[in-house]
């Protein structure tokens, strides 16, 4: 109880460079480290949250933190902690996430799949953290790494924040949805109707950046047999034919290349043509 207060004091208390410099140089690090392995959630998320705090404002102590033992107490927390600190460990490898280096500390420590799990089942803020670090990693050369996500599950619930009203929350998963490393072997049947419906939506009447990357996310759902029924259905095939010529040049291509994929099953070739 007495090192979860004192966390907790700490993570209040690093609020500007000059202080979160005296708590490193404290020795307050190692401790908090130490804390993210403990099995009381509050004490991994007060540790989560100074960890966090320390790193974001000085980069000095962001170097010292981004080491394994460090990333992997974070996806700890990340799959045992409570709603709140498996937040602030995903705002925390977001944190951490400036180079290749530590990328690959992050994923090889088994962070991809509790932050895909997180972009369902967290509130809005962990889903806001947990999009913006899978953003950054799907941002990487290595496509390993895109594909790893990808096979993850991470477009389901990517396509159903690109739907959500924030407007922030749609653009961190714009972000990865078009980095994302997507393969006939790696991508399963969307589970969710409204999904392809919401994004048919966003075609339909959403601003032209988004009308692109929903085009992008059909592009990429069109490519499983099983789903480009629900996206006929669903009334796609005008408002992309529509984009071909109303849309900016990107947000052509992904109409282009989504309607070249639906063209691929029986019967939606004549549809194109005669939308």
């Amino acid at each position: 109880a007495v090192k979860i207060e004192a966390a907790r004091t700490l993570c209040s208390l690093a609020v500007d460079n000059n202080t979160s410099i005296a708590i490193a140089s404290a020795g307050a690090v190692k401790p908090l480290v130490e804390l993210l392995g403990v099995e009381d959630v509050e004490g991994m998320r007060q540790a989560a949250c100074a960890l966090c705090k320390l790193a974001e404002l000085n980069d000095e102590i962001q170097r010292l933190i981004a080491n394994p033992e460090v990333v992997e107490s974070l996806v700890r927390v990340l799959s045992r902690g409570d709603i709140e600190g498996k937040g602030q460990a995903a705002k925390a490898l977001h944190i951490l996430a400036v180079n290749n280096e530590t990328i690959q500390i992050i994923v090889s420590a088994g962070a991809v799949e509790p932050l895909v799990h997180l972009l369902s089942t967290g509130d809005n803020t962990g889903k806001r953290h947990a999009a913006r670090t899978i953003g950054i990693l799907t941002e990487n050369n290595d496509s390993n790494i895109r594909i790893e996500i990808a096979r993850a599950g991470a477009l389901e619930p990517l396509v159903q924040l690109l739907c959500s009203e924030e407007l922030e929350v749609n653009g961190l998963a714009a972000t990865a949805i078009h980095s994302l490393e997507v393969t006939h072997e790696n991508l399963i049947a969307i589970a969710h109707v409204n999904t392809v419906e919401a994004l048919v939506q966003i075609l339909e009447s959403g601003e032209m950046q988004r009308r692109g990357i929903s085009a992008r996310a059909l592009c990429i759902l069109a490519m499983n047999n099983d789903n480009r029924e629900a996206i006929t259905l669903a009334g796609a095939v005008n408002p992309l034919v529509q984009l071909l010529t109303i849309g900016d040049m990107e947000s052509k291509t992904e109409a282009a290349r989504a309607l070249g994929i639906l063209a691929q099953s029986d019967g939606n070739e004549i549809a194109i043509m005669n939308a």
